[in-house]
């Protein structure tokens, strides 16, 4: 947006020109300017009106916003604005910017003043400035500039305003925000905002990062830019641009890191799940790293259509995994060897079985890592895998690699795609690899390859990259090493091809040379974001012994979208033939995407720990529908409870700052499976509690210090029936069918979900209307009823499935950090996190009118959980301060209550922390679980016959590691108390115990528990299994577990084998 412009609005402009957003969008000051907005300033500075706007000043400009002004004035539109100056900029606005440019988002506006303004904004400060008006807005400064909003700072400072802003500084800055930091830092407000640092900062934001890292804020928003990236955000800008995401994201670029992406699983975990068409469901989780996996990779079998039997792994904790499929069990996998050796973290591995010799077979495993470098380990029969060759790169990395063996040959062929826009092709020559040759043409980070030999023997090469682009290169063999002639277009005859100049290299193979030459095959344009993932289909067995490789690829994009691609048969060249994905919505795009076996179907992963499944239809070879598949959380789940009226399902909440409930599928010709159905929150901050006050009602706290009350809307009880068959007519009949809403919905920058009604009455309100999202241009609902017969995919989960928020609970000093209500429903508690008397005390609220009606003093420190009996007369505190306290409810009302014993320090038998507690089924004990690796089982204060103010347990057992969660079966079994233990190693024991100290291990769970820390154990208050249509229901009972490894896992128990 430079000199010479002509015209600007919404439409495309020439050269030089500002492509204005759809919404609240831009103000820009550049050189010499004499006039803007509505009054006359002076030369480069900028008068802002008085309504949400938009100033842009251009040098020499004739043309801009809606009327005529004079050269070098704007006329200012009427909506919420963004101010941006950039200097030899180009073109901004939605699309594609040359160097140097600001791609403007669609959330609440920027202030970008950059080189020898003089004033701007309300007052006048000194050349180099920018004052910041009152409105919501950002400020930006670069290069030498000595004051800036509302108060002097240093040279190179930013003064963030009052409200909701972002800051960010580049280039030698001293002072930021509202404390001092070091140069090049940036000093985050206290409000919605983003963090951004360019060229060698060394702390930002809350905590200290390496030299060009980024801290991102913790609420909702992705700008992000880093020393010579290409591109960030959702479409590609060229090096020094700054893309602004469109909603609550965190898109991250690194310079010279190893990967961060949203891939990431499970901590140290590997999940396997069936590839069939049929509803998936994990298989095996694999545990044998000790930090976060990075990648995984099936090792193809030498046939290339036979099922594979070898997995691979690499972690954050430097390590590569072997992982061998148990012969005897399928659906077993177990550690064969654990690869050492590199001193960062693996993120991408590589495996190929090369052919039986006469010697030996071998299998070829390739590494990378953010340490530069690049591993080879070779594994021979019956030998241990050991590395035979190391391959640097310098201070880059690579992202991608790739192996084959050449057809005709067992000569390996290596590529690797790196972050200098270049794929490297390697051979195999002597047992080490060999650099023949650099591809280019990418213009950006090199994302993906994939290897696949086609049915005329040649090589093709697919390759992805950040500038959202796929190459295909093909490798053919050759007789010498003289590169073919290639005539003049003008010269071809009408019926010759044109053809590709060819590169050639060679290889030794027989101890004889051997060339292979190298010539891009085709460009793939189509997909409008990086490109994650480019995948071949699988190779096809044809008869016993004839197989077809399909000329078919499969591309993963951030722009939200796959696409197949294949040949066209008459004109010959790569045209896109399918696309899936979705239109608008919440997700992120996707990183990554795999053919299944056949080919028959699709699976995809996003941002948001879930799988995105479609299947070809049968009828149309060209329609694909989406399918029912795995999903879960994406961080450590802190809290699950079950329907208190039955257990027909469970709700979860997660530090992934999700919501979600768990059912059973119902259904007459499958088994019963646990699916997500719901998402009822989708917040801006960490979840920490939950507890359900009835089937279609929650309560739920964040790290905030507000409690929020949802209840269900209908079509999500609609969806709650249709799966688990339930009668709908009869859970509708126990609402209120008038007053209930349609769905939710979140608004734009907002944290509550607000209701959608249909077919509302005018005097409900406009907000409880169907209303247009505020960055949308199409008058369409931001919720859409759906009707389902299977479990929701993950698009209708993020939107269509929200819970509206009722009620606010305001009334503590810190984020909440737990929260229970009573088996009535009628009082809630809830505690928050304290280091002082004061902020430790236990809140008590009436669910009626949602008012404080009490507040016990609990502890000295946090409460770290609350647990009232099972007939709500009792309830019961345990803290951080190794106590607990018991407190009995009035006579004289039914939400007041008294204490009736506790123990302090000094007389408490605990010496760690007391992290969980619970009542046994008759409410006469109850038992609390510490760090201490001690349960210890109390009888109620009133009904115990020792002195007054003496509490010592009944009885104490000692585990093998701390107890973080315990939870007592809600019946007897066989006279006894069945006890569920969950242990900080992840372990989960099943105990029986009875009165006084008869006391039974009678299974632990290692296998199917967690492989990380338990946070929470909950039986279901019921006999039998949900979902299940069981002749005894006395025979079972179900318990569910939720633990650090982000899981969610139910658990069956069979009480005559106990």
């Amino acid at each position: 947006m430079l000199n010479n412009t002509d015209q600007v609005g919404y439409t495309r402009t020439r050269p030089g020109a500002v492509q204005v957003g759809q919404l609240r969008s831009t103000n820009i000051v550049l050189n010499n300017t004499d006039q803007v907005g509505y009054t006359r300033t002076r030369p480069g500075a900028v008068q802002v009106g008085q309504l949400r706007s938009t100033n842009i000043v251009l040098n020499n400009t004739d043309q801009v916003g809606y009327t005529r002004t004079t050269p070098g004035a704007v006329q200012v539109g009427q909506l919420r604005s963004t101010n941006i100056v950039l200097n030899n900029t180009d073109q901004v606005g939605y699309t594609r910017t040359r160097p140097g440019a600001v791609q403007v988002g669609q959330l609440r506006s920027t202030n970008i003043v950059l080189n020898n303004t003089d004033q701007v904004g309300y007052t006048r400060t000194r050349p180099g400035a920018v004052q910041v008006g009152q409105l919501r807005s950002t400020n930006i400064v670069l290069n030498n500039t000595d004051q800036v909003g509302y108060t002097r700072t240093r040279p190179g400072a930013v003064q963030v305003g009052q409200l909701r802003s972002t800051n960010i500084v580049l280039n030698n800055t001293h002072q930021v925000g509202y404390t001092r930091t070091r140069p090049g830092a940036v000093q985050v407000g206290q409000l919605r905002s983003t963090n951004i640092v360019l060229n060698n900062t060394d702390q930002v934001g809350y905590t200290r990062t390496r030299p060009g890292a980024v801290q991102v804020a913790q609420l909702r928003s992705t700008n992000i830019v880093l020393n010579n990236t290409n591109q960030v955000g959702y479409t590609r800008t060229r090096p020094g641009a700054v893309q602004v995401g469109q909603l609550r994201s965190t898109n991250i670029v690194l310079n010279n890191t190893h990967q961060v992406g949203y891939t990431r699983t499970r901590p140290g975990a590997v999940q396997v799940s069936s590839g069939k068409v049929k509803p998936a469901k994990v298989l095996q989780v694999l545990t044998g790293h000790k930090d976060c996996v990075n990648c995984v990779k099936w090792v193809p079998s030498i046939d290339h259509y036979s099922p594979e039997n070898t997995l691979l792994s690499g972690a954050r904790d430097k390590n590569v995994v072997v992982w061998k499929q148990d012969p005897h069990n399928t659906d077993s996998y177990t550690l064969e060897a654990c690869l050492s050796g590199h001193s960062a973290a693996v993120t991408a591995v590589e495996g190929i079985f090369i052919p039986p010799s006469p010697q030996e077979s071998s299998l070829l495993i390739a590494s990378a890592s953010s340490d530069s470098s690049i591993k080879i380990w070779k594994r021979s029969s019956d030998k241990d895998c050991e590395e035979i060759q190391t391959i640097k790169f310098g201070t880059g990395f690579v992202l991608d690699i790739a192996l084959i063996i050449i057809p005709g040959t067992n000569v390996v062929l290596l590529a690797c795609g790196a972050d200098d826009h270049k794929v490297h092709i390697f051979v195999m020559e002597n047992n080490q690899f060999v650099k023949k040759m650099v591809l280019l043409g990418h213009e950006d980070w090199v994302r993906s390859l994939d290897f696949m030999v086609d049915d005329t023997g040649d090589v093709l090469l697919v390759s992805s990259a950040q500038d959202n682009l796929i190459r295909i290169w093909r490798f053919s063999k050759r007789d010498t090493d003289i590169n073919r002639s290639l005539a003049s277009i003008s010269d071809l005859p009408l019926d010759e091809d044109i053809k590709m100049p060819e590169n050639i290299f060679s290889y030794c193979y027989n101890d004889k040379e051997a060339f292979c030459a190298v010539s891009l095959e085709s460009v793939l344009s189509g997909h409008e974001g990086w490109i994650y993932s480019v995948r071949w289909h699988p190779r096809i067995k044809t008869g016993e012994k004839g197989d077809h490789q399909p000329m078919s690829l499969l591309s993963a994009s951030m722009d939200k979208t796959m696409m197949l691609w294949m040949p066209d048969p008459d004109a010959g060249i790569w045209v896109e033939q399918v696309r899936v994905g979705e239109v608008g919505g919440n997700t992120l795009g996707f990183y990554g995407g795999l053919f299944g076996p056949d080919g028959a179907s699709i699976l995809a992963h996003g941002y948001q720990g879930a799988f995105h499944h479609w299947t070809r239809s049968t009828e149309d070879k060209k329609t694909w529908n989406p399918s029912v598949t795995v999903g879960g959380h994406f961080d450590c789940v802190q809290d699950i409870d079950w329907d208190p009226r039955d257990g027909q399902f469970l709700i979860s909440t997660s530090l992934d700052q999700t919501t979600r409930l768990h059912a059973p599928w119902v259904k007459s010709d499958r088994q019963v499976e646990w699916y997500e159905i719901a998402r009822p929150q989708v917040h801006g901050y960490s979840m920490q509690c939950l507890a359900m006050l009835n089937r279609y009602k929650f309560v739920s706290a964040a790290d905030e210090k507000v409690i929020r009350v949802f209840d269900a809307p209908r079509n999500s009880i609609e969806i709650f029936c249709h799966i688990c068959k339930q009668n709908l007519d009869e859970q509708l009949q126990r609402e209120d069918t008038q007053s209930l809403p349609e769905g939710a919905s979140v608004p734009a920058l907002g944290l509550s979900n607000k209701a959608v009604f249909q077919g509302v009455k005018p005097d409900l309100g406009e907000d409880l209307k169907m209303s247009v999202h505020a960055n949308s241009q199409y008058e369409v609902p931001y919720f859409k009823t759906v009707s389902v017969q299977a479990p929701p995919t993950e698009e209708n989960l993020l939107q269509n499935t929200l819970w509206p928020e009722t009620q606010k609970l305001y009334g503590h000093g810190y984020e909440v950090f737990s929260v229970a209500c009573d088996p009535a429903g009628k009082i809630v508690a809830s505690a928050c996190k304290a280091s002082t008397a004061e902020h430790s005390r236990v809140i008590l609220w009436d669910t009626s009118s949602w008012q404080q009606v009490g507040s016990l003093a609990a502890a000295t420190l946090t409460v770290t959980q609350i647990a009232f009996s099972h007939d709500g007369r009792y309830l019961l505190a345990v803290s951080r301060d190794r106590t607990w306290s018991l407190f009995r409810k009035h006579k004289i009302s039914d939400t007041m209550f008294e204490e009736i014993g506790s123990v302090d320090k000094k007389t408490s038998s605990h010496s760690r922390i007391i992290w969980t507690c619970a009542w046994t089924y008759d409410d006469k004990y109850f038992m609390t679980g510490s760090r201490d690796k001690k349960v210890m089982v109390w009888q109620r204060c009133d009904i115990s016959n020792r002195g007054e103010g003496l509490h010592v347990p009944v009885f104490s057992i000692a585990f093998p590691d701390s107890v973080t969660a315990l939870d007592i079966a809600p019946v007897l079994v066989n006279e006894c108390h069945l006890i569920a233990v969950g242990l900080d190693n992840g372990m989960i024991l099943i105990c029986k115990w009875k009165p006084p100290d008869n006391w039974i291990c009678c299974t632990k769970l290692e296998a199917n528990a967690h492989h990380m820390t338990v946070k929470r154990l909950k039986f279901r208050p019921c006999f039998g299994r949900a979902g299940m249509s069981d002749s005894d229901p006395t025979r079972w009972l179900q318990f569910a577990s939720c633990g650090s490894d982000h899981f969610v896992r139910i658990q069956n128990i069979e009480l005559d084998r106990l």
